[in-house]
């Protein structure tokens, strides 16, 4: 509470994210953990491996691993992230997102949350090759003041390419889109409530 007090321009976030807080509370463990519960089930029928998902989109095959492809930046970055006094949340599936940006030469990329910025480096990894352009967009963990560390394994050379808006999606999205106008390809890995992802789904 005293980390969203100093930052008026997060009032309307901390309301929100009290909302749905004060909702949870509401319902009962065991109608959460059904829910959960059946949710999980439905992720695992429906789950597929990263080599599975590029045959799926790309129709080919997986390519040789990104850590291998670019190992000089990769254990520079693994550096920084060890470094780090503030613990974040760990890494997408570098591989798949990279891939993907290659397969549809994604020149627009919108990613929501940050952290490390690992996702944030498979991305600018294939934009750079196109002079493309990454906004990405995070909130900082309350609480944690890792707001300077925030997409700290990007390196220097790739930051040409990238635009970090520092906020919560209902505040930043619509300037990330604004400022790509048109996209290319989106990762979202921010706010996963369901209200959270039903807002800005439909705006990207």
């Amino acid at each position: 509470l005293f980390w969203y007090l100093q930052r008026p321009t997060l009032y309307p976030e901390l309301v929100r994210h009290a909302i749905n807080k004060a909702r949870l509370a509401l319902l009962r463990d065991d109608v959460l953990f059904n829910a959960r519960q059946r949710a999980e089930a439905w992720c695992y029928q429906k789950a597929v491996d990263t080599s599975q998902a590029l045959e799926l989109v790309t129709r080919t095959a997986a390519a040789q691993p990104l850590k291998s492809q670019y190992a000089e930046i990769f254990n520079r970055s693994e550096e920084m992230a060890e470094s780090c006094p503030v613990k974040m949340g760990g890494a997408g599936d570098l591989d798949l997102l990279y891939q993907l940006a290659e397969y549809c030469q994604a020149i627009r990329v919108i990613e929501t949350g940050v952290a490390y910025g690992w996702s944030s480096l498979a991305l600018l990894l294939s934009l750079k090759k196109r002079d493309g352009m990454l906004v990405s967009t995070d909130l900082p963990y309350p609480g944690l003041d890792n707001d300077r560390y925030v997409g700290c394994v990007v390196p220097e050379e790739l930051r040409e390419n990238w635009k970090l808006l520092r906020g919560p999606d209902r505040q930043r999205v619509p300037e990330a889109i604004k400022l790509v106008e048109t996209l290319d390809l989106c990762h979202y890995d921010s706010d996963k409530s369901y209200s959270g992802r039903m807002w800005t789904y439909p705006r990207l």
